[in-house]
């Protein structure tokens, strides 16, 4: 795996921002541990390297590489590192279709050990934890425990997971049970996740969010103005008032 991981190494390390990463540093409240790449460079970088290996590796070779990636310390940190979240989660959205219940069980554990951020967080799981729950719907039940979690990212896992599957109707009730676990939770960043997911899935079922939400006005207001977002203003006011 080491020419592989140097080969990417390379083309992030000729593509250096100072004046972005020190932007980056500012502007996520977290510690975070950014090399200094923009995200499209880190995306483009990615998507290249997968077209070129794509028919020489095997589903198992891209997760052991992904397992990996996240292993590697930069700036003496133990923090994972920016870029290299990002190419893991460029890198697995290209292998949904192949992803099972297995790999979801051990993105739980990479949840665990390696999520430090709420980009990694949110993009890791509505983008790719999250396809393999709308394969696996009985997996909803799993999520549900992760509500229980003394980590931050964990819980806002939780709810994100279910951001673009709040599309889908029959994701409804475990957004509501998810929402409704969360509700106590005195974490600003956890409450912004199941905010989230309740603003998006009120693109569709406005109905059945505003009722969720009359029935749960006792919601911190963090959550309760993110969930409303969508909302036109007289049904905000009778929310929020």
């Amino acid at each position: 795996m080491n020419k592989y991981i140097n080969a990417l190494n390379a083309k992030l390390y000729k593509n250096i921002d100072k004046k972005f990463r020190e932007g980056e540093i500012r502007f996520f409240k977290e510690e975070i541990n950014p090399i200094g790449v923009r995200s499209n460079i880190i995306k483009k970088i990615a998507s290249e390297f997968y077209s070129e290996h794509k028919k020489e590796f095997s589903k198992q070779v891209w997760i052991d590489l992904c397992g990996e990636l996240w292993q590697i310390k930069i700036n003496n940190s133990n923090i994972p590192c920016i870029e290299y979240g990002m190419i893991i989660i460029t890198i697995l959205k290209k292998q949904t279709k192949s992803l099972d219940k297995n790999d979801f069980f051990l993105f739980e554990k990479w949840i665990d050990k390696y999520i430090t951020n709420w980009a990694h967080c949110d993009l890791f799981c509505s983008q790719v934890v999250g396809e393999v729950i709308r394969k696996y719907p009985e997996l909803t039940n799993e999520t549900l425990k992760w509500t229980k979690s003394k980590n931050r990212w964990k819980k806002r896992a939780a709810a994100v997971c279910y951001i673009k599957l709040s599309k889908e109707k029959q994701f409804l009730p475990i957004i509501f049970k998810t929402a409704e676990l969360l509700i106590k939770d005195e974490d600003d960043l956890v409450q912004k996740g199941y905010g989230w997911t309740l603003k998006d899935a009120s693109k569709l079922y406005k109905k059945d969010v505003i009722t969720f939400l009359l029935k749960n006005k006792n919601m911190p207001r963090t959550a309760l103005r993110y969930a409303c977002e969508r909302l036109n203003k007289e049904e905000k006011e009778k929310i929020l008032n």
